[in-house]
């Protein structure tokens, strides 16, 4: 599942997939606005944006 995630200070709504660097810390609060989508599209029709940071550093 993605997780759509609103970041309580910028407001800013952001979703993450679950090989995204942040997936495992992001915690989802319904109350909040915040869900679980099942597409990309769903996400980014709720005004999600994907996460920047998706790609983790890989040491040469």
């Amino acid at each position: 599942m993605i997780k759509c995630n609103i970041n309580q200070t910028t407001k800013m709504r952001i979703y993450h997939l679950p090989f995204d660097q942040q997936y495992d810390r992001t915690k989802i609060v319904p109350a909040s606005g915040e869900f679980y989508a099942a597409t990309t599209a769903e996400a980014e029709g709720n005004g999600f944006r994907r996460a920047w940071r998706h790609v983790g550093s890989f040491a040469a």
